[in-house]
C-alpha cells in the first residue's frame, strides 16, 4: 500500500498557508456556490475563503489527535477521489483549465485530497464500534413516522408505439391507425403475444425489452397514456391511444395498489439513516472534545 505524507506540497508564499488551503478553497466554492473561486463575486469569495480557512484549522486539529497515528492514504483511494472531483466538470479540459486559473497544480490538489481522506479515516477510527442502533429503535422510528413509508400506486407497464409522420407513407395517420389495429388484433388479450409484437413492431426503443417501460407511478407517461394507465388492472391491454408521437397499445403486467411499505422492507433503510445520524452526532462530540 502506497502512503503519502499528511503534509501536501504547498505554494511558496510570503504568508503562512494552512496545508491544503488551495484545494479547500476550491472545494468550498464548488460546494457552496457551484463555481470555482475566480468566478465568485467578492462577497461569495470571502465566504468561501472563510469556510476553507475554518476547514483547514479543523483538519489540523483532527490530524494532531492520537487517533491519527498510523493513518495513511493509499494511491488507489486518492486516484478515486481525483476522478470524483473531475466528474464535477463537464469536460476534462475545463477541469485542467480551472486548476490553472485557480493557481492549483495537480500535486497540490492531490495533497489536499490526501489530507481530506486522512481526516475522514481518523473520524471513522474515532467512532468505530460506537455506533449502535437496536431493532427496537428501528421499529420505533417506523411507527412514529408512518407518512414516510407510504407507497403510491404503480403499474408494471409495456407499450407498443406506431409513430405518426405524414412524410412517410407507412406512418401517415391512416396507415398508422391500420397498423396499430392489426397489431392489436394479433395481440388480443395475451400478454405473451403483446411482448412478441412489441419486440417486432414497436417503433420505440423499448422494443428491445419487449416494450417494457418499467414499474411506474401515475404522472410518468404522456397525459393521454396516464389517463388510461390509472384505470388498468393486472393483465389489462388497452388502446389504440393517440399522443403527440403516435398511436400506442398499453399492457399492464401487474398493478400494485398504494399502501404502506412494510417494516421488513423499510427497516434496512431506517437503520442506515439512524446509523448515519448517530455517527455524525458522535463525530461532532469527539471533535468538540479536542478543545
Amino acid at each position: 500500500m502506497a502512503t503519502m505524507s499528511p503534509e501536501p506540497a504547498l505554494k511558496t508564499t510570503a504568508e503562512p498557508v494552512e496545508p491544503g488551503l488551495g484545494y479547500l478553497t476550491l472545494q468550498a466554492a464548488l460546494d457552496r456556490f457551484g463555481q470555482p473561486p475566480s468566478q465568485l463575486d467578492p462577497a461569495q469569495a470571502a465566504q468561501a475563503a472563510k469556510q476553507a480557512k475554518a476547514a483547514a484549522l479543523l483538519q489540523a486539529k483532527i490530524l494532531a489527535a492520537p487517533e491519527a497515528k498510523g493513518i495513511s492514504t493509499d494511491a488507489s483511494a486518492l486516484d478515486r477521489a481525483v476522478a470524483e472531483l473531475k466528474e464535477r466538470f463537464p469536460e476534462p479540459d475545463l477541469f485542467a483549465a480551472t486548476l490553472e486559473r485557480e493557481g492549483l497544480d495537480m500535486s497540490e490538489l492531490r495533497g489536499g485530497l490526501a489530507r481530506q481522506l486522512m481526516v475522514d479515516a481518523v473520524l471513522d477510527k474515532a467512532v468505530a464500534g460506537k455506533v449502535q442502533v437496536t431493532p427496537h429503535e428501528v421499529e420505533s422510528y417506523y411507527e412514529r413516522h408512518p407518512e414516510q413509508f407510504q407507497r403510491p400506486a404503480t403499474w408494471a407497464v409495456r407499450h407498443i408505439l406506431i409513430t405518426v409522420n405524414p412524410e412517410f407513407a407507412e406512418n401517415t395517420l391512416e396507415a398508422a391507425t391500420a397498423r396499430i389495429e392489426q397489431v392489436g388484433s394479433r395481440v388480443g388479450r395475451s400478454l405473451g403475444k403483446f411482448r412478441q409484437e412489441a419486440a417486432r413492431q414497436s417503433e420505440c426503443p423499448s422494443a428491445l425489452q419487449e416494450g417494457w417501460l418499467g414499474r411506474i407511478p401515475s404522472g410518468t407517461l404522456y397525459p393521454e397514456l396516464d389517463a388510461v394507465l390509472t384505470t388498468m388492472g393486472s393483465g389489462d391491454i388497452r388502446g389504440p391511444i393517440a399522443t403527440e408521437v403516435g398511436l400506442h397499445l398499453l399492457a399492464c403486467d401487474e398493478a400494485f395498489p398504494a399502501g404502506e411499505v412494510p417494516l421488513s422492507e423499510a427497516g434496512p433503510v431506517i437503520r442506515e439513516k439512524l446509523v448515519e445520524r448517530r455517527r455524525q452526532a458522535l463525530i461532532r462530540a469527539w471533535v468538540a472534545g479536542l478543545g
